[in-house]
């Protein structure tokens, strides 16, 4: 079977769908699928990734396409378009990555017409968190005229979590997890054991505004807790969060890491004891099973996508997202050193039963293999009004 992914960006810094698809795709290999990317050079805001001469490459296995992306906004890109259009039938299936740009649109419509079968997923994007905080009108539009049709035409809608289903309603909709690699268990760095790490992509979205005050009251009971932040974003808002910090007067306490990667990324998972994500939207949370899988116990917001499986594995603590739950369950860890090793061994456990790359690869290719053969993936969903 050849299957050809689209995805907007596979840029290190995005992020989760970047490392999902590697993991994932390097997973069908080894089942002997023959596995395409097509994608554009866009490597964060403002910067381009520099693929070799031709723009063509080769992965573990996989043979990856770069497109010169030519606006920011929607990622639009002519080659890619024109490539799809000539390349498309050469493919039996297509799973498209992520919503409201332009890859994923134009893979769509000429997937549609040329009749190949083709793959949606969402990847967060139709949480009603995003319609009410971005764009709020030109998104509504966007999705009555365009992706909701595309929607509605895909062999399957690819969700990774049952909180993602539910946004998906109307649908015909599968839910196969992401998947992570499994890695030796190190032992922690000096301090950790006072450290709490969140690591992520800095933005709105994901309830920093939430854990910054919350962890202002923890230092208040434990003065030598350290929060350690990885990741970065958009320079308004990282100045935003460094001047709340100044603010609760949280300087000695809260420390920026930037946007980190290999060992220093290995590192930082090293130097924390617990794991924090508070978002207000998360489709899925592959920082939360990266940590689980570390064995660091965790405390997560029941609006990310797996906090159901994380309470039932009893790998953390599941907080709404309100401050002082938040703090009193970071708190709670902080000074008490054999429940963190109880949930974090449970975690570990839990990961590497539910998330590992030769089950979700099965999984997939079960779904490849049933769309290819005319079987429907799920009956479709009743529509909501």
């Amino acid at each position: 079977m050849k299957v050809l992914h689209v995805i907007p960006s596979v840029s290190e810094v995005r992020g989760g769908p970047t490392e999902n698809l590697r993991v994932s795709t390097a997973a069908l290999i080894s089942l002997g699928m023959e596995v395409h990317v097509a994608t554009t050079d866009d490597d964060g805001p403002g910067a381009r990734l520099r693929p070799p001469a031709g723009g063509v490459e080769k992965r573990d296995g996989v043979i990856l396409y770069y497109f010169p992306r030519q606006t920011s906004f929607y990622s639009f890109s002519a080659p890619l378009f024109l490539w799809l259009w000539r390349n498309v039938r050469n493919y039996d299936l297509i799973h498209i990555h992520a919503l409201f740009n332009f890859p994923a649109l134009a893979a769509g419509l000429i997937a549609n017409l040329r009749q190949v079968p083709y793959i949606l997923r969402p990847l967060g994007t139709l949480a009603q968190w995003g319609f009410r905080t971005r764009r709020p009108f030109l998104k509504r539009m966007s999705f009555r005229f365009l992706e909701g049709p595309l929607l509605g035409r895909a062999a399957a809608v690819h969700c990774t979590s049952e909180m993602e289903r539910r946004e998906c309603a109307g649908f015909r909709t599968v839910v196969i997890p992401n998947p992570v690699e499994t890695t030796p268990l190190l032992a922690p760095l000096p301090g950790a054991e006072r450290t709490v790490l969140f690591l992520g992509r800095l933005d709105p979205k994901k309830g920093l505004d939430l854990l910054l005050p919350a962890f202002a009251s923890v230092v208040k009971t434990c003065p030598e807790a350290r929060l350690r932040l990885v990741g970065d974003g958009t320079a308004d808002f990282v100045a935003a969060l460094k001047q709340t910090v100044r603010d609760l007067d949280l300087q000695d306490h809260v420390f920026f890491s930037g946007f980190l990667k290999g060992e220093a990324r290995r590192e930082a998972w090293r130097s924390a004891s617990i794991f924090v994500l508070t978002s207000r939207t998360e489709n899925f949370g592959i920082s939360v099973v990266e940590a689980m899988e570390r064995g660091l116990p965790v405390v997560i917001s029941d609006e990310v996508g797996i906090w159901e499986q994380v309470a039932s594995c009893e790998a953390g603590i599941v907080v709404p997202c309100d401050v002082g739950p938040i703090a009193a369950a970071l708190l709670r860890l902080l000074e008490d050193a054999p429940l963190r090793e109880r949930l974090g061994h449970k975690g570990r456990t839990a990961a590497q039963e539910l998330y590992s790359p030769a089950s979700v690869a099965r999984s997939l290719a079960d779904l490849y293999s049933g769309i290819c053969a005319g079987r429907p993936s799920h009956e479709r969903e009743a529509r909501r009004g």
